[in-house]
């Protein structure tokens, strides 16, 4: 084709997209006319071009005829098919005359409308024949392996509590394993399911409807809408069934901590009965000649404090709980990759190295070790080689992050990014209560801020 040709055809179907949102017969007959050639001809030559540049992708063709739509209605009714292409037409050509009246124009007779609806879903790619087309909506579709008959199986298993032995916090593995089970099935069946969050804000609001609607259609009847309530019941137990698991770990941490404060006083107080022990034994020592002053005073300015040898003895005692955990954890993050969490603070993002195996704990400085652990003479005995100490607690630190929110996941609702998503929030700048210019100074502490100082009402001397 002639470049002269083919921007004459461009020229001519970008004008009927910006005036009427899509080209129509007539759009075709005039470019005909233009370059001698018949309107069979011309679509052919239209369709390929669209299939060959990008540029012509998006022109869609509307009818044989334009109708009275402006491009605002078009662009309504594009949102609406892209949102859910399984509305019915019924109720939409509703809402759309409802939108005309409120307007002062005329309703649209049903039989154009649907007319240019057919042709409106097939120039966005909606065949209304495929039973996946939801999906296909909403950039994803199923693969080979995929049924409607096993994708509506999975409800009762995986995707929900059934024989799981315990649903507590004492059944970490078998929750743990159920989420794999969870997002085995999803990979396998579905592909291009990338930010699973976006589809569940999507969807929260009704969740609990969902299952009882699927209940409610017979198995051969409505497949497409099937398809959707199915995938629909299955984000959502993904993403709460997550959350369920992260809940549990903070939990168990939460009971192992309990435990050690429970066994504390005790060990603190057997632990300075030896030291005592020890001392006396030193005394008699010294009366007797056996040592020097310096070992007895020695004892008493260089050793470790009760409190951390006792904070130690109890880490060790829970280390197999800790450990448990642990494993849990990198399970769920796939070993901390930064596909599944973010990491918001500066010591958290040491620990995460640390758990991952990008960092080592002799490659820190000395501020980085004790804002982990908190305790110089704790940085000491892990400096010694104490690598199961170290596990305990920088388990316990992690989990003490995802809680506050320093650590987040990106597949969850309760536990993600919360900053993210209020930053994506459209506000107009009339919805503010202040200028975004004065909440951009206060975030920097640049805004300054006339008032008057409290009145002391203490009597004067």
């Amino acid at each position: 084709m002639k470049p002269k040709i083919k921007e004459m055809i461009y020229s001519q179907l970008k004008e009927a997209q910006e005036k009427y949102g899509g080209y129509t017969g007539k759009d075709i007959a005039t470019i005909s006319r233009k370059i001698s050639r018949q309107p069979k001809t011309v679509r052919r030559q239209i369709e390929k071009l669209r299939e060959e540049y990008a540029s012509f992708s998006n022109f869609t063709c509307i009818g044989k005829r334009y109708i009275d739509l402006t491009l605002d209605e078009i662009t309504f009714l594009q949102y609406r098919l892209q949102g859910n292409c399984l509305m019915l037409k019924s109720l939409l050509l509703e809402k759309l005359n409802k939108r005309r009246i409120d307007k002062g124009n005329s309703r649209i007779p049903p039989s154009t409308f649907y007319k240019f609806l057919g042709n409106l879903m097939n120039g966005m790619g909606i065949d209304e024949n495929d039973p996946y087309r939801w999906l296909k909506t909403k950039g994803m579709s199923v693969t080979e392996q995929y049924s409607i008959e096993n994708a509506r199986a999975s409800i009762q298993t995986p995707f929900s509590f059934r024989d799981l032995k315990n649903i507590s916090i004492a059944d970490l593995e078998g929750v743990n394993e159920r989420l794999k089970e969870c997002k085995r099935w999803l990979e396998e069946n579905y592909t291009e399911i990338e930010n699973i969050i976006t589809h569940y804000d999507q969807i929260k609001k009704r969740k609990h409807k969902l299952r009882s609607l699927l209940a409610s259609i017979k198995s051969d009847v409505g497949i497409a809408v099937q398809v959707r309530l199915i995938f629909e019941i299955q984000v959502c137990f993904f993403v709460d069934f997550l959350d369920f698991l992260i809940e549990q770990l903070i939990l168990n941490k939460g009971r192992i901590y309990r435990l050690m404060s429970d066994k504390r006083a005790k060990v603190e107080n057997r632990l300075r009965k030896e030291r005592l022990s020890e001392v006396g034994a030193d005394i008699s020592d010294l009366f007797h000649g056996y040592i020097e002053k310096e070992r007895l005073f020695n004892r008493f300015t260089s050793q470790t404090s009760i409190e951390t040898l006792a904070r130690v003895v109890l880490l060790k005692s829970h280390k197999n709980a800790y450990s448990k955990l642990l494993n849990i954890l990198r399970s769920l993050t796939a070993n901390f990759s930064e596909d599944v969490i973010e990491v918001h603070h500066d010591t958290a993002e040491v620990i995460i190295g640390l758990l991952r195996g990008d960092k080592t704990w002799n490659s820190l400085d000395v501020k980085q070790k004790q804002s982990i652990l908190r305790d110089e003479d704790l940085v000491g005995i892990i400096d010694e080689g104490n690598s199961e100490v170290l596990s305990c607690i920088l388990t316990n630190r992690a989990i003490n992050h995802i809680k506050s929110g320093k650590i987040t996941f990106k597949s969850s609702q309760q536990f993600r990014n919360m900053g993210a998503l209020i930053e994506s929030l459209p506000i107009s700048e009339e919805e503010y209560t202040i200028s975004s210019g004065m909440l951009n100074d206060m975030l920097e502490n640049k805004l300054e801020i006339a008032a008057e100082p409290y009145p002391d009402k203490r009597k004067q001397p």
